[in-house]
Parts: C-alpha cells; sequence; structure tokens
C-alpha cells in the first residue's frame, strides 16, 4: 500500500508540478527561476497530498467501519454454505458412490449438525470436496481404478463420520455438564427444607 502510495505520489508530481514550473516561471528567468518556482509549488504540492491522503485514509477507515459493523448484523452466510453443501453430498449425486459410502453418508446426513460452528462447517466443506471429485473420479475411471476410487472414498468418509461422531459427543458431555451445574447449583442455592410444605 505505501509503495503504491509513493509511486502515486511521484506520477502526481510529475505530472502537476513539472509542467506548471515549466509554464508559470518568468520569462527570463532561465532554468534557475523554473527550479526555484518549482521548488516553492513542490511544497504547496507536498502539503495538499499529505492532506488528501489523511482524508483518503479516514474516509477509507469510516467506509470500512460501516462494513464491519454491516456483516456483524447481516446473519453470516457461513452456515448456509455449510448447510448447502451437506445437502448436495447427501443428496442425489452421491447414488454414484459405492453401497459403504452410501451407508457412511446417511450416517454422515443423521449427525447432529450445528451449521453455526467452525468446526462443523469445515467437515462440511471437507464432505463436499470428498464427495465431488469422488463422484467425478468414479465416472472416468474404470476396473481396479475405480475400485481404489471407492475404498479411498469410504475411508475418506469413514474419518469425517468420525469426526462428526466425535463433535456431537463433546457437544453432548457439554451440555450434560453444564446441566449437572446447573443443578448442583440450585440444590445449593435452594435447600432441600426451603420450601418444603410443614405440616399443620
Amino acid at each position: 500500500m505505501a509503495a503504491a502510495f509513493l509511486h502515486f505520489a511521484i506520477l502526481a508530481y510529475l505530472v502537476v508540478v513539472v509542467p506548471l514550473s515549466l509554464l508559470l516561471a518568468p520569462s527570463g528567468g532561465g532554468v534557475a527561476g523554473v527550479l526555484a518556482l518549482g521548488l516553492k509549488l513542490s511544497g504547496v504540492f507536498l502539503v495538499g497530498f499529505l492532506l488528501i491522503g489523511i482524508m483518503a485514509t479516514v474516509m477509507a477507515g469510516l467506509v470500512d467501519g460501516r462494513a464491519r459493523r454491516r456483516l456483524r448484523r447481516r446473519p453470516s452466510g457461513a452456515a448456509d454454505i455449510a448447510r448447502d453443501r451437506v445437502a448436495t453430498a447427501t443428496g442425489p449425486s452421491c447414488v454414484a458412490l459405492d453401497p459403504e459410502s452410501r451407508r457412511l453418508l446417511a450416517s454422515i446426513a443423521a449427525r447432529g449438525w450445528i451449521y453455526d460452528d467452525d468446526r462443523y462447517q469445515a467437515c462440511a466443506r471437507d464432505l463436499d470436496i470428498v464427495v465431488r471429485t469422488a463422484v467425478a473420479a468414479l465416472s472416468e475411471a474404470a476396473g481396479e481404478r475405480h475400485a481404489a476410487v471407492a475404498t479411498e472414498t469410504a475411508v475418506a468418509l469413514g474419518l469425517i463420520d468420525q469426526a462428526l461422531a466425535e463433535l456431537d459427543q463433546a457437544r453432548a458431555s457439554a451440555a450434560a455438564d453444564q446441566a449437572r451445574a446447573a443443578a448442583l447449583y440450585v440444590q445449593q442455592r435452594y435447600g432441600a427444607s426451603d420450601f418444603a410444605i410443614k405440616p399443620d
């Protein structure tokens, strides 16, 4: 950015200051007159160019800040992209895969996808890549190569399914821990006898 700014400044100087120095220099002043006027104009040009640069920086910061605030207010599209990827990978296109891969895709589709979670989004991205490349490769492969691609695809899908299972387990454990903590808090805050109905 700094190099581009400097390049533009030099170009602007050559286009603006040098022609003005030649045109406005007093007649009969010769080279010395041109250089003296060029020196004066250089100072004015430098101050003006710095002011323009500062204003441009401030405006860019304001525009960037507005853009960031709009992005924060707008719902993230990453979750929608992940959802579409999973739907496409586990949809009709998977019929081109072998039975084991289709079984794994059914398991993957049944997982508790949390599309707002970066980890699930990464799994959706990998799933999309594996299925798309596998479908394309299987359409061109034959014989041993076809079997090898099918095996490699099943292995990759198995790893994705395992990663999702671990995420589901971690989420379930976290939810159980939160429920346990809430229950302990309530037990400590409200004793068993605090609201007990006393007999008349």
